[in-house]
């Protein structure tokens, strides 16, 4: 399991009802606040380049499954801190 640290980009998939169009469209996102392992705030940002907050927000860990109906953020890759 990695720990978020504030400042860590993410790829967030917002809830299938956020209006935002094509269901799990990916946006990048900046851990704001962690709340623990699995729960941060985001500073997100649109298609438009336009940002916005998301809170409580399920960050996904190791094998975990995100739910489209609750939106879920994702470590990227290649901008996972190192364990």
């Amino acid at each position: 399991m990695i720990s978020p640290v504030i400042g860590t980009l993410v790829l967030y998939t917002p809830r299938s009802d956020a209006g935002f169009g094509l269901p799990e469209q990916l946006f990048p996102a900046f851990v704001c606040y962690v709340h623990n392992d699995t729960r941060v705030n985001l500073c997100v940002s649109d298609s438009k380049g336009h940002t916005f907050g998301a809170v409580e927000v399920q960050l996904l860990q190791d094998k975990d499954e995100g739910s489209i109906e609750e939106g879920f953020a994702q470590f990227i890759p290649a901008a996972t801190p190192a364990k």
